[in-house]
């Protein structure tokens, strides 16, 4: 037998700010985090940036940047049809989760109707 520990509201505040990187900075790299969180919400492109400044020790707007070039860091509509930025490996999921099926297709429609 296994013995349950309840978290009072103020306990569980705490590890959730902890576990998302707002109780305390880290050392880790835009895309650790990016990859920890799931995905950033950034319906302003600047507002990412602000994100991981509150999140990462030393972070820089290049970090982020050099990210997005490279590819390793996507920014879509992946959660909610809201912008996100996620780590190209994550945003590729999706469609292994069973989101492609043909109840997720849209009709097409015809120009003029």
């Amino acid at each position: 037998m296994t013995a349950e520990t309840t978290l009072c509201v103020r306990a569980l505040n705490r590890a959730l700010t902890d576990r998302q990187f707002l109780s305390r900075r880290t050392d880790r790299t835009p895309l650790e985090v990016i990859q920890r969180l799931v995905a950033l919400q950034a319906q302003e492109p600047n507002w990412v940036y602000v994100g991981l400044w509150s999140r990462i020790h030393a972070f820089a707007h290049a970090d982020l940047t050099a990210e997005l070039e490279n590819r390793q860091v996507v920014r879509s509509g992946l959660l909610r049809s809201t912008q996100h930025l996620a780590t190209a490996d994550d945003f590729r999921w999706p469609p292994r989760l069973g989101w492609d099926g043909p109840w997720c297709r849209r009709p097409r429609r015809r120009p003029g109707s």
